[in-house]
């Protein structure tokens, strides 16, 4: 785990700042192992680490976290990708039809 970054953290000021309510953390400790399996739910979408598993809880949660944060600047770049695609072409549509 990269102690420099705390994915778990980030997701909850990222969560909180585009209103997305708080991330449900969970946990399953395997019982032949002892390493363990994360879930995070945000939004009403889970995001889990299986069929990975971790010997350290924290690092379990954070690769879940890193999930969830992959998944939500997926969408932002989609969001903005097609923004720019709309109005790209609504202003090219409003040049043609000024010609």
């Amino acid at each position: 785990m990269n102690e420099d970054v705390l994915w778990v953290e980030k997701l909850k000021e990222i969560a909180q700042r585009k209103n997305l309510g708080e991330p449900k953390l969970q946990h399953h400790e395997l019982k032949t192992t002892g390493r363990f399996l994360a879930t995070i739910t945000l939004a009403g979408e889970s995001y889990l680490t299986y069929p990975q598993d971790f010997a350290d809880l924290m690092d379990a949660y954070e690769e879940a976290a890193r999930q969830v944060q992959h998944f939500i600047l997926k969408l932002s770049l989609e969001f903005f990708i097609n923004n720019i695609n709309t109005n790209s072409l609504l202003g090219l549509s409003s040049t043609v039809g000024e010609n």
